[in-house]
C-alpha cells in the first residue's frame, strides 16, 4: 500500500515514466504494484508512460516463436491492467542464438497491431542492432550503460543510432550516486557501499581507473 501511494507524488513532480519488467528478470512484483496504482486511481493511464522488458534467457532463444512473444506481452498487460504498452525493451543474453532478429520482428508486428507503441532493446551491441534493423525491425531505443565512467557507446553506437534515429536510454549515468557532488573529495575508506547500485558501479569505477583516479 505504501508503494502504491508513492506514485502520486512522483507524477506530481513530473516523473511520469516507469520502467519495469517481469519477476523472472529480477523486477519482483513491480508490474503488479504499478497496476494497483492505476487501478486505485493513484495515477491515471493517460498521464504515465509504461515501459517493460521482454526477457529471453532460456531455450526460447533457439526456438523463437510469435506465440511466445505474444504471451510475454499479454502477461504484463494483464498485470498492469492496460491494453497496450508504451515501450517493450528486449533483453537477450546469448548472441550465439540468432532468434533475437525474429523476436524483434514479432515485436514490430505487435506494434503494427497496436499492442505496443514502440520496440526497444536492452544492452544490445551495435552489430546486433544493425542485424535487426536491416531485417526490417522498427527499433526505437536501446537501453545501455553510459556515463563518464563508461563511454564505450561513443566508439560506434552513438553514431549508428544518430544515423538511424534510434534513441539511447542510458542507465548508470550518475553511477549509483558516485558521480555526484557529495562524493567530491571523499576518501575511499569513507565511502559506504550500502546499495546494490553503489556496489555495482564501484566495480565500474575500478575498471575506469580506480578511486584515486576518479577523485
Amino acid at each position: 500500500a505504501a508503494a502504491v501511494g508513492d506514485f502520486r507524488p512522483f507524477v506530481g513532480a513530473g516523473v511520469t515514466t516507469f520502467d519495469t519488467g517481469p519477476e523472472a528478470c529480477g523486477y519482483g512484483p513491480s508490474e503488479l504494484i504499478i497496476g494497483e496504482a492505476l487501478k486505485s486511481g493513484a495515477i491515471r493511464r493517460d498521464e504515465v508512460q509504461l515501459f517493460t522488458k521482454l526477457c529471453a534467457v532460456g531455450r526460447e532463444q533457439s526456438n523463437m516463436t510469435k506465440e511466445w512473444v505474444t504471451q510475454k506481452i499479454d502477461l504484463p498487460c494483464r498485470r498492469l491492467g492496460v491494453d497496450s504498452l508504451d515501450l517493450v525493451q528486449m533483453y537477450w543474453n546469448d548472441y550465439g542464438s540468432k532468434g533475437y532478429v525474429d523476436a524483434a520482428l514479432f515485436l514490430t508486428d505487435l506494434k503494427a497491431a497496436g499492442r505496443i507503441k514502440a520496440v526497444g532493446l536492452t544492452n544490445f551491441d551495435t552489430q546486433r542492432m544493425a542485424e535487426m534493423v536491416d531485417a526490417g525491425a522498427e527499433i526505437s531505443t536501446n537501453q545501455i550503460q553510459y556515463s563518464l565512467l563508461d563511454r564505450r557507446p561513443e566508439k560506434v553506437m552513438v553514431e549508428y543510432c544518430r544515423s538511424t534515429g534510434i534513441g539511447l536510454l542510458p542507465y548508470g549515468v550518475v553511477a549509483g550516486g558516485l558521480l555526484s557532488d557529495r562524493m567530491i573529495g571523499v576518501k575511499g575508506d569513507e565511502v559506504t557501499l550500502d546499495t546494490s547500485s553503489k556496489r555495482k558501479y564501484s566495480s565500474v569505477l575500478g575498471y575506469a581507473g580506480g578511486y584515486s583516479w576518479f577523485q
